[in-house]
């Protein structure tokens, strides 16, 4: 009789972590889920607000700038050749 109480009782003790981890699931309020919804929140507000500015100065009819970096180091066609 003494090992079926003390077995039950092993069971009851075991069960009730089980059951307490299985109610704390639903919680919607914990600090970090929170967090974790103001970040997701927070990025995509920054990344609409990138592909605005994108948008903004891309413009339609812009035609890419050519740019030659090297321009100013070159010499002029007009220098004597060597002979």
């Amino acid at each position: 009789m003494k090992r079926i109480m003390l077995a039950a009782l092993v069971l009851v003790f075991a069960a009730g972590p089980v059951l307490a981890q299985e109610e704390d699931k639903d919680i919607e309020h914990e600090p970090l889920k929170q967090i974790q919804r103001a970040r997701k929140r927070e990025n995509a507000a920054i990344d609409k607000q990138y592909q605005r500015t994108l948008d903004a100065t891309r413009g339609a009819d812009a035609a890419p700038v050519k740019v030659d970096p090297w321009a100013n180091m070159r010499g002029s066609n007009t220098a004597t050749q060597k002979k």
